[in-house]
């Protein structure tokens, strides 16, 4: 099974333990299909402020580069 994890301040942050995570089903077999990490209080402020951070540059740029970025990640 994948191992996932979450993008915060650009960069990948995994589960800090195996109580970390929680199963996701699907719901046609009821099969354990992945487990992501479970966010804590601390994962929650530091993307909120790396959101912010991020804010005051992004708020900077004009809306055709904003569509171009978003073209790559589209593209990625």
């Amino acid at each position: 099974m994948p191992e996932y994890s979450m993008t915060i301040g650009g960069k990948a942050v995994f589960a800090r333990s195996a109580q970390a995570t929680f199963e996701v089903f699907d719901p046609a077999t009821e099969k354990v299909i992945a487990r992501p990490p479970a966010a804590t209080r601390e994962d929650l402020d530091a993307a909120v402020a790396a959101a912010e951070q991020a804010f005051t540059t992004w708020s900077q740029t004009t809306l055709a580069e904003r569509q171009n970025k978003l073209r790559e990640i589209a593209d990625a």
